[in-house]
């Protein structure tokens, strides 16, 4: 999770003034490229999680 954190904030669309759902946007596009080779059932898991774990803090989509 903290690589996939740290890729979002390095990407070129991310600057200091977006909001915690622009910061889940970016993960979930670095979780996608990260993941592109696993099994689409596998990546699906995985993408879930990550949007769970967004959610339970109370960042939506």
């Amino acid at each position: 999770m903290a690589w996939l954190v740290l890729v979002a904030v390095g990407c070129p669309h991310s600057i200091a003034t977006n909001s915690f759902r622009d910061s889940r946007r970016f993960v979930g596009l670095a979780a996608r490229t990260l993941f592109r080779h696993e099994p689409p059932e596998t990546r699906d898991a995985k993408l879930a999680a990550i949007a769970t774990a967004f959610g339970k803090v109370g960042i939506g989509a």
